[in-house]
Formats: C-alpha cells, sequence, structure tokens
C-alpha cells in the first residue's frame, strides 16, 4: 500500500470530492464521495452525499461499516444556482449531507451504497473504498486520560485530566526548536476532544489555550526525552455503567518534517499576531520586515491512541431504592414556597418547588407530586411531568395546586430522593410544610339568581325592554 505523503504547507488543499454517478434517469441526481481514499487510523476523511434537482427526498442514513465510525458532520449545504443561456433560464438546486468516517482500525473498508427515494423513485450511490494505514507516531506524540477515582456510580460527578505529550520539533541544520506554543497549534481541527470539548471550546471563545511546561519523560527506548506537557481538566457524568474508555479522544498532530525560509512577509505559519502569541518561527534574518522568515515546509499527521487509566462504571442498587427515586445521585436539598397562602377552595395556588446539590443540575428530575397521596388528597395537581429551569447552584420547578376544600391549613412536606454515594445509600430529604388558609369558595345557589333576575325586572319597570 502506498504511503501517505506529506502534506506542502505552502500549496492550498482544496477538499477536493470524486462523486460517483448515481444509477437513474430521472430529473433527480444522488452522488456521493470521499474527500480521501487514504487516510491513516483516527484521522477522519469527509464523505459528501448530494441530493440535486430533486424536490423531496429522504434524507440519508450513515451506514454501518465494522472498523469505521461514521457520523454527521454538521447539519445538511443547500444551494441553488441560475444560469441564463440564448436567452433561456435554468435553475439547479442542491442539498448536500457531510459524514465525518474515522477509521478505528488498519484496513481496506468498503462503504456500500447509498440508497435514497427521490422525487418517488429509489437512487443508488456507488460504494466507496476507503484504505486505512497505521499512523507511525512512535514517541511524537503520547496522550493518556487520568481520573481521581477508580470507582464510582452512574450519574456520579468523575474529574479527568487529559493529558498530551509533544516530543518538541528540532532544527539541528539552524538550531531551532519550535516553542510550546507552535507545537500546540499544530494540533489539528481532526482532533475530537470528546468529554473535553467544552473547556477547549471555551478557551477558544477567550483567545486562551492550555499551557505547556517542559517535562522529562521516557520513550519507547527508557531513555528521559524532552517533552511539552498540556494538560486539560474536564468533569464528566457517566450515563451507563462499565469500563470508562478514551474512543471518543482522538488527538491529531501535524508534526512538522521541515523548515525552510520564506521572503513572504506573511509566509509563517505562525505570525507574531497569532491568536496564542508569538513564535521563534517570526526570526527574521535580514532585520527587514520583508527579510527571510522561517516557515513549515511540510508536516506528516500523527495520531495518537489514547491511553485511559481503568475507572470502573457502577449501577445504581436496586435494592432499597424509593419509588419517587428519579435518578440523581450526590447530596441535595429541597425547599418550596407557595403564593398566595391565603385562598378560597379552588383558586390556584403557585408552587415552586427548589432543589440545589452537588449534581449537575440540568438533568435533575422534579419530584413526581401527582403519585404524592399526601398532596393530591387535599389539592388537585397536575399530571404532567413539571420542566424546570437551572438558577445558579439550584434547579425551580413551578407548577399551580388547588384546594380541593375550604378548612385545609397546610401544603405538606415534599420529599426528594437521591443516591449518596460516599454513603453508598438512598437518602431522602423533605421540605417544610408551609401554612395556608383556605376559606370557603364565594358560590351563589339558584334561588339567589332568580331573586336577583326578579329584582332587576321590577327596577326597570313594566314598559321597559330587558333587552334593550
Amino acid at each position: 500500500m502506498n504511503r501517505l505523503k506529506p502534506i506542502n504547507t505552502f500549496v492550498p488543499v482544496l477538499l477536493i470530492v470524486v462523486f460517483g454517478f448515481a444509477i437513474g434517469a430521472s430529473a433527480a441526481e444522488v452522488r456521493s464521495g470521499l474527500s480521501e481514499r487514504e487516510t491513516y487510523v483516527g484521522l477522519p476523511v469527509t464523505m459528501q452525499v448530494k441530493i440535486s434537482d430533486a424536490s423531496d427526498f429522504d434524507p440519508p442514513e450513515p451506514p454501518r461499516v465494522e472498523g469505521l465510525s461514521i457520523q454527521p458532520a454538521g447539519p445538511p449545504s443547500r444551494s441553488t444556482q441560475i444560469s441564463i443561456a440564448n436567452g433561456r433560464r435554468s435553475e439547479t438546486s442542491s442539498t448536500t449531507y457531510s459524514f465525518r468516517v474515522t477509521p478505528r482500525e488498519v484496513g481496506t473498508f468498503q462503504i456500500p451504497p447509498f440508497q435514497i427515494k427521490a422525487d418517488g423513485r429509489t437512487h443508488q450511490t456507488q460504494s466507496m473504498t476507503l484504505v486505512a494505514s497505521k499512523s507511525e507516531t512512535g514517541d511524537l506524540l503520547l496522550v493518556e486520560i487520568e481520573g481521581k477515582q477508580e470507582s464510582i456510580y452512574v450519574g456520579q460527578a468523575l474529574e479527568l485530566t487529559l493529558k498530551i505529550w509533544v516530543r518538541p520539533y528540532r532544527d539541528q541544520q539552524r538550531n531551532v526548536v519550535l516553542s510550546e506554543g507552535d507545537m500546540w497549534n499544530l494540533i489539528a481541527e481532526e482532533t475530537n476532544w470528546g468529554p473535553f470539548s467544552e473547556r477547549i471550546a471555551s478557551l477558544r471563545d477567550q483567545n486562551q489555550r492550555p499551557g505547556g511546561k517542559e517535562v522529562l519523560r521516557q520513550d519507547n527506548n527508557g531513555d528521559d526525552r524532552s517533552y511539552y506537557l498540556y494538560e486539560i481538566d474536564a468533569t464528566i457524568y457517566p450515563q451507563r455503567p462499565g469500563e470508562i474508555d478514551g474512543d471518543d479522544v482522538q488527538v491529531v498532530l501535524r508534526y512538522p518534517t521541515a523548515l525552510g525560509k520564506s521572503r513572504d512577509p506573511f509566509g509563517s505559519l505562525f505570525g507574531s499576531d497569532s491568536l496564542f502569541g508569538s513564535s521563534l518561527l517570526d526570526d527574521d534574518f535580514f532585520g527587514s520586515p520583508f527579510g527571510n522568515r522561517l516557515s513549515i515546509q511540510s508536516v506528516r499527521p500523527v495520531v495518537a491512541q489514547t491511553a485511559v487509566e481503568p475507572i470502573r462504571v457502577r449501577p445504581i442498587p436496586e435494592k432499597g431504592r424509593p419509588v419517587d427515586y428519579r435518578g440523581a445521585v450526590g447530596r441535595y436539598q429541597i425547599a418550596t414556597e407557595a403564593k398566595p397562602t391565603k385562598v378560597a377552595a379552588g383558586d390556584p395556588i403557585t408552587l415552586h418547588i427548589g432543589i440545589a446539590g452537588t449534581g449537575p443540575m440540568n438533568r435533575i428530575q422534579a419530584p413526581p407530586i401527582a403519585q404524592l397521596p399526601s398532596l393530591t388528597s387535599k389539592f388537585k395537581v397536575p399530571d404532567e411531568p413539571l420542566a424546570g429551569f437551572v438558577d445558579g447552584p439550584q434547579k425551580v420547578f413551578t407548577t399551580t395546586i388547588r384546594a380541593k376544600e375550604p378548612g385545609i391549613d397546610e401544603i405538606p412536606a415534599i420529599p426528594f430522593s437521591f443516591f449518596d454515594p460516599e454513603t453508598e445509600k438512598f437518602v431522602t430529604v423533605h421540605s417544610e410544610p408551609i401554612a395556608i388558609e383556605v376559606e370557603q369558595a364565594e358560590t351563589l345557589s339558584l334561588d339567589s339568581i332568580a331573586k336577583h333576575n326578579a329584582d332587576s325586572r321590577q327596577e326597570m319597570g313594566p314598559s321597559e325592554d330587558p333587552s334593550g
């Protein structure tokens, strides 16, 4: 198998997708293609399905291919092209669906044809072949995920640290060593950060990046070598039992293979106006703003396998589980508030339920108040689940209840159950009861209504028409 050639960074690289024409002779047309026919394990390529001149069609479903991960790459793009030739106007419209195809192992993969129904006919594309080889990373890039706990429960907070070791690139001839900022900038956009994506996005929004520090680490031969170490923290809440793995973290580094001089003042890949600051590659050998600068002549993609420390996620026990338990893990408190507290029977009472605790508040569900006999025996309670909103360290749920009869003097305590992973036990906490006053509702009997109508007619007199 031919090896991939280094990417020349001086020549703009266009994403060229070679489409295979669909079988079918209708006005509608369906094509598919890959951005690359060869790649490395862990280095994704783009697969596109283009549907043209169809007024009605089904969106393509990504196929399942053993050894490949095929995921949608954003929403579909739509375009319309209008042309006029010899006074005749023609219009072409198309919708393109993109998918991210990532090989998980070495091999030659056959991606089956897409079958798409468009304008009442089934169109079939050609199959596609993708060859994946192993990226010879050596000891240039090492990636590990560390956790502070060896065993946790489903839904329990797990603090993780992503550690990335990168060997600094050294140009022995020019005696130049790329800085930790330069090496970080070579991490490719194809990198999949998994649970660390939110942290990376937050840093980018603030024009920041993880700081690297130079450390010593043993290489594959057991010799101490200099590395740049980058650390990224994240907190996750596993939702299923099993072992934590690093399959959703894939770091792709475009490692330099050669440096060279460029007379283009903007030729350096790492100019002084870089998002992450200045670079050693900004050196001007001749003291002129248009003098030679160092720039990266070529790179090769390096993809590291992510090593993960063994962390076991245990299921929530079934034994002793309260009937009102709704999946909360951690430690929580509950409080309630009602307005107004002086009402007539049947009048609406707004009930606020606030829950605060140590877990992810956006995952907290409201207590099932419609299933509490202590509440439903005296109040009319909505059956539908309560939607809440996160307000700082708590989540607030709001509903409306109505007293069924006069004389009710309190809204009972509302229970909330959770699983405490520290004690490995279920705990139920209660809100404080709320004192209220419920009076008799004002009602008019039929006799009172008849007497009121008779009095009204007497006031109008015999010659007046009540209808006006």
